[in-house]
């Protein structure tokens, strides 16, 4: 049986969590380092939904849950510079919204330049 969107998508976090977990495994993260994250786990994620024949909206929101627990696992633990820890979960929460907005807009954009590359060995 072949795996479901959501099972494809949370195999793709998993993937996407580890290596950059990895990456930072120094303990050094920088703003660059988090946007580029996001960035390479949309691009990702559109890819791996994009092969669904399901409706768009669906593959908007499975990328969608996809950044969220991203978010959850990795970015919002991160210790933010100058903001008391007491307050931090309630700036994590306003985040992960501001980030949700962005990564739809993002979204889209991949989808759109995915959807508009012809198909191997396709003339134009």
């Amino acid at each position: 049986m072949s795996p479901t969107l959501s099972e494809v998508v949370s195999q793709a976090v998993d993937k996407l969590v580890a290596q950059y977990k990895d990456a930072t495994a120094d303990g050094k993260v920088s703003i660059g380092d988090v946007f580029k994250l996001i960035q390479l786990a949309v691009t990702e994620l559109v890819a791996v939904v994009n092969v669904f024949a399901v409706p768009g909206v669906d593959k908007k929101q499975a990328v969608l849950d996809g950044i969220a627990r991203i978010y959850s696992e990795v970015i919002a633990p991160l210790d933010i510079p100058g903001v008391p820890n007491w307050i931090e979960p309630v700036v994590d929460r306003v985040i992960g919204v501001g980030v949700q907005q962005i990564v739809g807009g993002l979204i889209d954009a991949a989808a759109d330049q995915l959807n508009s590359v012809p198909p191997a060995g396709a003339t134009p």
